[in-house]
């Protein structure tokens, strides 16, 4: 058995922005945290709170800002991470 609790950055302002709609539709818990550009530390002050109240037991990224706080916010809060690498590759 096992709490879920998703976290996702998202621009500030966002009209588009509907996860936290369809995150209850189907019953999943979800953190949306306001950026206001790529690197905004109120934005990453609070992911490191919501790791400190929850204190889950693996943290899950998927593009490469969250792989580096994944790994970074692991390593500092000694939790493990799955950061998900893609390698591109050009058409040839």
């Amino acid at each position: 058995d096992f709490d879920l609790c998703l976290a996702y950055f998202h621009p500030t302002g966002d009209e588009r922005f509907d996860l936290p709609e369809r995150a209850a539709a189907v019953g999943a818990k979800l953190v949306a945290i306001p950026e206001c550009g790529p690197c905004d530390p109120r934005a990453f002050r609070q992911l490191a709170a919501l790791i400190r109240r929850y204190r889950p037991d693996i943290l899950h990224a998927h593009d490469y800002k969250t792989n580096v706080l994944s790994v970074a916010f692991g390593k500092a809060f000694r939790r493990a991470y799955d950061a998900q690498v893609k390698q591109l590759r050009a058409e040839q």
